[in-house]
């Protein structure tokens, strides 16, 4: 009885037939763990630009002066007691704390940017004790509205689809700042959204 050599052609076709099958699956199971991988990468530098922004937004909400807050679609006005060290002074006649300058903050929706504007105020400016609103302050020009304001400044964020602020009472202010990340190989992008609750102190 002759010793048969090699493979028959149909346990060929059944050999290249399963290491097809493998290589299918192997090349899902990377697909899929890449997708997972490039969500994941997505969702934690969105939540982690999100985290930084919101911080030092809720921060100068809680240091401002609720009589100097200005609100506006996708802006908000706050007055800042810090100077350029960040440090504050308080008045030593009145106990009360020094405004140094107007902060605005506000989405740049053509290039998806959160921004903010420093509008420093003069040493003589009354409004260093006695905090107004934005737009009623009068920088030589007149009082001028809040979207007058709402250009170039510092970029504090970019991807940011959507900002919104309101008032809900008893010096409360909550704000929500959404962002979006395209993905390759997705028509969706990712989305983050954030939303911050914070009480004006003074």
């Amino acid at each position: 009885m002759k010793q048969r050599l090699g493979y028959t052609v149909l346990e060929a076709l059944i050999s290249v037939t399963m290491l097809g099958g493998m290589f299918v699956t192997l090349m899902l199971i990377y697909i899929n763990c890449a997708s997972v991988w490039a969500k994941g990468e997505a969702q934690t530098d969105m939540s982690q630009n999100l985290q930084v922004v919101s911080r030092n937004l809720a921060l100068d909400i809680e240091r401002s002066s609720y009589d100097g807050l200005s609100l506006g679609p996708s802006c908000l006005s706050v007055l800042s007691p810090a100077d350029d060290d960040g440090l504050t002074e308080v008045d030593t006649a009145t106990g009360q704390l020094i405004w140094r300058r107007y902060r605005i903050y506000y989405l740049d929706r053509e290039k998806q940017e959160l921004r903010r504007v420093q509008l420093k105020l003069a040493e003589t400016s009354p409004v260093r004790l006695f905090p107004i609103p934005l737009e009623a302050f009068d920088g030589g020009s007149g009082p001028r509205p809040l979207v007058d304001y709402c250009s170039a400044g510092q970029v504090l964020a970019r991807l940011v689809k959507d900002f919104q602020i309101q008032r809900q009472g008893n010096r409360m202010l909550v704000f929500d700042l959404t962002t979006e990340k395209a993905r390759h190989g997705r028509t969706e992008p990712e989305t983050s959204a954030r939303r911050v609750w914070a009480r004006v102190h003074n």
